[in-house]
């Protein structure tokens, strides 16, 4: 596929993709390294442990599912104790933070009976922490692949660079907490929109030409000398000798729509167990569709 400018080979874009995104992990690592345990950290990651072990979810209700049972996975299999017994009396996942503490949270002097804190507390939450930075990467990742098929290259790399040295991503995206986690399934969720967009226009749609009862002042008249030409799909159009993409056949692109359908639907299930807000773009996204054709 060529390139928009003879500078930027694949190996140079590649190269400065591997940069940016090896920048973003050396930050937020240090930086998770070096931090402390945050207040909602607190109770988060206890909680995902405590239902791994017990397969309760009654305390989860208003506590996002996702960015809870992920990151104690690690904790999980390197073996962090937690007793869950009492967890059935519980009422607040908070209790769960607490009775981690307890367990982990210092370790006692056998020779002179004294408390002094443990390094385990914090290493079982860095481990926690490693799966919060590799959900960053991905969302970078996700806002160069749909700035890509919006902007082309040099835009994608202008996005990634925006997005791996936000401010704001930067510094939730190295903790357990549900924001990183809603980030990505966002992303995820407007790429997919965009594609079904894209890959089901060509579907239905009469070969021949059409031609539009728009008066000429309001845009371009579609005719036998210019037809309605979609964004190319380039993952899935063919392209010709020339370098430009063919529209997809209507039997291609019905796959293809069935497919960021189905990529979309997973999307959005995803964003409602990040985080309440999630739910949000049930309404959002019917709304792009509505929007537009009222203004017509």
């Amino acid at each position: 596929m060529p390139l928009e400018k003879p500078g930027l080979t694949v190996a140079r874009q590649r190269m400065a993709v591997a940069l940016l995104l090896l920048t973003t992990f050396a930050l937020a690592a240090g930086s998770a390294a070096q931090k402390s345990v945050t207040v909602d950290e607190y109770q988060a990651l206890p909680h995902g442990l405590a239902m791994w072990k017990t397969g309760d979810f009654h305390l989860a209700t208003g506590v996002p599912l996702l960015p809870s049972l992920l990151p104690a996975l690690p904790a999980l299999a390197a073996g962090a104790p937690l007793d869950s017994t009492a967890m059935p009396s519980y009422t607040s996942s908070w209790q769960c933070g607490l009775q981690f503490v307890i367990e982990n949270g210092f370790d006692r002097d056998p020779r002179t009976g004294k408390y002094y804190p443990s390094g385990r507390y914090h290493d079982y939450f860095l481990l926690g922490r490693a799966v919060s930075i590799s959900v960053l990467l991905i969302t970078c990742g996700l806002v160069y692949g749909f700035a890509r098929s919006l902007y082309g290259h040099h835009g994608a790399l202008l996005s990634l660079a925006v997005a791996c040295f936000s401010p704001n991503l930067l510094a939730h995206g190295r903790l357990v907490t549900p924001d990183i986690y809603l980030a990505a399934a966002v992303m995820g969720c407007l790429w997919a929109f965009d594609r079904l967009l894209v890959v089901a226009a060509p579907v239905g749609r009469p070969a021949g030409p059409s031609v539009s009862n728009e008066p000429a002042c309001s845009g371009i008249r579609e005719n036998s000398s210019h037809k309605p030409t979609p964004r190319p799909d380039f993952s899935r159009s063919r392209l010709r000798e020339d370098g430009s993409a063919s529209r997809p056949t209507d039997a291609l692109a019905q796959k293809a729509s069935w497919t960021s359908a189905i990529v979309l639907g997973l999307c959005l299930g995803l964003a409602a167990l990040c985080k309440l807000t999630g739910l949000l773009l049930f309404a959002l996204l019917p709304c792009c569709l509505i929007w537009p054709r009222a203004r017509r």
